[in-house]
């Protein structure tokens, strides 16, 4: 998926681990997702269903 200009992950700094699955480079059970934001179930949740949401921007 092509982001915005400045929506765009550059080199310089290490990804995190959120990065990571926003790149695919990490697998995720996908919510939902959109251009800025990406929600995805959390692999230790507290509660079933629990549900990360996460912008793609830094």
């Amino acid at each position: 998926m092509s982001l915005p200009g400045s929506l765009r992950y550059n080199g310089g700094m290490q990804d995190s681990i959120f990065t990571k699955i926003i790149k695919g480079e990490i697998p995720c059970h996908k919510v939902y997702e959109d251009a800025y934001t990406l929600a995805f179930l959390d692999i230790h949740p507290i509660q079933p269903g629990h549900v990360l949401v996460v912008p793609k921007n830094r």
